[in-house]
């Protein structure tokens, strides 16, 4: 999933995925949990641990919006 954003939960440190759905970072050891998250879809906390690769897979969020309408006023 191109795009999706990856954070280190309670740091200032992310990265975003690439057009494969890759993506790196550079955990410290006080990074316990990841947080993935992409538009339309429900955000999955993943703990760390000593896990060097991730297969990550998102489910869709029902509660998103069909349809965005916006409106203009001319002055």
């Amino acid at each position: 999933m191109p795009g999706a954003s990856i954070l280190i939960k309670g740091l200032n440190i992310g990265s975003s995925t690439d057009f494969d759905g890759n993506f790196s970072l550079n955990v410290p050891e006080t990074g316990e949990t990841l947080v993935v998250s992409y538009l339309g879809y429900m955000t999955k906390e993943l703990a760390i641990g000593n896990i060097v690769t991730f297969n990550i897979q998102l489910e869709i969020d029902a509660n998103t919006l069909d349809e965005i309408v916006v409106v203009g006023h001319k002055k």
